[in-house]
């Protein structure tokens, strides 16, 4: 195989032309499907920043409104 994928004008047998072809669908699938895991594995990075950013948010707004809130009314809560 060495020499054959070396050598430019060497013919391969039906065979072994494809067991390759074969091979490299086998070998494309796998790739594939490792990107879609890398993909999901970001996406899940993403929602769970985006859910943690919200939540520091909503915390922040919350604790706003108690301070004005506390001010305007001159008690705590």
């Amino acid at each position: 195989m060495a020499n054959a994928a070396l050598q430019n004008y060497s013919v391969l047998s039906d065979s072994l032309e494809q067991q390759l072809v074969r091979t490299a669908a086998v070998a494309e699938h796998g790739r594939r499907v490792v990107q879609f895991g890398f993909g999901a594995v970001r996406l899940a990075g993403r929602l769970v920043s985006a859910v943690y950013h919200y939540t520091v948010e909503v915390s922040a707004a919350l604790n706003e409104a108690r301070a004005r809130d506390a001010r305007f009314s001159k008690a705590h809560w």
